[in-house]
């Protein structure tokens, strides 16, 4: 359903929405309410994109500190250890625990380190960026 200024949208329609916004009219509580919604363009996808893997041991960097990063998704990609991530001086009581196959998304632009207690567990990374 396309939808244009003053047109009214009942509950649970699908619209989409034109770029210079548009007033909706919703049915709350029997009432109607009007609400003019700014619409902005969305910028899709990154220029660059980085990904590698690390064996974590004693506390190492894992991905370098980006200013224009979008987005990292990290992943302990070990069957059975834990590793820890923090932005600095990472350890077992400071960094985030991320268990054996399992993956964290960070909106984090600086510096991260990976740290691991025993073994060597291998973590990967996906590093989206301008």
């Amino acid at each position: 359903m396309n939808l244009r200024k003053g047109q009214a949208m009942a509950a649970g329609d699908k619209t989409t929405l034109p770029n210079d916004g548009v007033t909706l009219f919703e049915q709350a509580d029997g009432s109607k309410a009007m609400q003019t919604v700014p619409v902005s363009s969305v910028v899709a996808g990154a220029a660059y994109l980085s990904t590698g893997k690390v064996t974590a041991g004693a506390a190492g960097t894992l991905v370098v500190a980006r200013p224009t990063r979008r987005s990292l998704i990290v992943t302990n990609t070990d069957a059975s250890l834990d590793v820890y991530i923090c932005a600095a001086t990472v350890s077992a009581t400071t960094g985030y625990l991320l268990q054996a196959g399992r993956s964290v998304p960070l909106a984090w632009t600086g510096l991260i380190q990976v740290f691991a207690a025993s073994g060597s567990p291998v973590v990967t990374y996906w590093d989206e960026y301008d």
